[in-house]
């Protein structure tokens, strides 16, 4: 009898719609990132690639946007996207943001509660 293959199904990353929330483009990049990984894509044209077909709505506007931009700057490396990406999506108040929402936690009921509220 032959091995059966090892390799789990992965599920798949979920769509970015252009959210301008730090931790909504940041769990999209990380779980493109661990897709990768698990699906061993290694190849960084083809990630840049597959990135694109996980954009939906003001992101892909964005990307089509940026894909027909006529200077000749191509983004060829995960890292070039990353940098664009986070320029065109995060929030240059991100910082501030967040010190905002920890100084308006409070503490009230479960512990649990409050630890959700803080993430």
């Amino acid at each position: 009898m032959g091995q059966l293959s090892a390799r789990p199904d992965v599920p798949r990353p979920k769509e970015f719609k252009g959210t301008r929330v730090a931790k909504d483009m940041d769990n999209f990049i990380w779980s493109m990132e661990t897709y990768f990984r698990a699906t061993g894509v290694e190849d960084k044209a083809v990630r840049v690639g597959m990135v694109s077909m996980y954009l939906v709505d003001v992101a892909l506007l964005w990307l089509r946007w940026r894909c027909d931009d006529r200077s000749g700057k191509t983004v060829n490396t995960r890292e070039e996207f990353k940098a664009e990406f986070r320029q065109q999506f995060y929030l240059e108040y991100a910082e501030d943001e967040a010190h905002a929402k920890l100084r308006r936690l409070e503490h009230k009921g479960e512990l649990r509660e409050y630890v959700r509220q803080s993430t």
